[in-house]
């Protein structure tokens, strides 16, 4: 019920994760800061679909904990999923404008990067008519408007 944007049919196989990886799955605020008090996990690790904490909070858009899990050294908007996809990306097709402004920040990486589906994320918020995050977006100069797209 709370889950509003996975697919099963995204990953090959479903294995359990822990604590720390499901309460960023939920966005359950108080349970990622208890956890990341006392270091119970490598939030760098990946699970089974390749994401780390930082891509399911944003996958789910769950503002807070973006916000904690950013707070970590190890935390980083641009990283890649196996899938070639960012927690950035994640959140533009998704539509979370404030997550958006979040993980954007002041932070220098390559805006017009593509994923393995050969998407960036001004074609992934256009494509899911996520008209927020596209003015968002347009008024980062480092955001190339005329950048090739698989699909826009």
């Amino acid at each position: 019920m709370h889950v509003k944007y996975l697919s099963l049919w995204e990953f090959d196989t479903c294995s359990p994760f822990g604590g720390l990886r499901c309460a960023s799955f939920f966005g359950v605020v108080e349970l990622v800061a208890a956890l990341i008090e006392v270091e119970c996990c490598d939030a760098d690790e990946r699970d089974f679909s390749g994401y780390m904490l930082l891509a399911w909070a944003a996958h789910n858009r769950h503002v807070e904990v973006i916000e904690i899990l950013l707070g970590r050294e190890e935390a980083n908007a641009d990283e890649p999923d196996d899938r070639g996809q960012t927690p950035l990306s994640h959140v533009t097709s998704h539509g979370r404008e404030e997550a958006v402004k979040i993980l954007l920040g002041p932070e220098k990486f390559d805006h017009n990067k593509q994923d393995d589906f050969g998407e960036t994320l001004l074609s992934r918020a256009a494509w899911f008519g996520r008209e927020g995050v596209v003015k968002i977006l347009f008024m980062r100069e480092e955001v190339n408007l005329d950048w090739p797209s698989n699909d826009c």
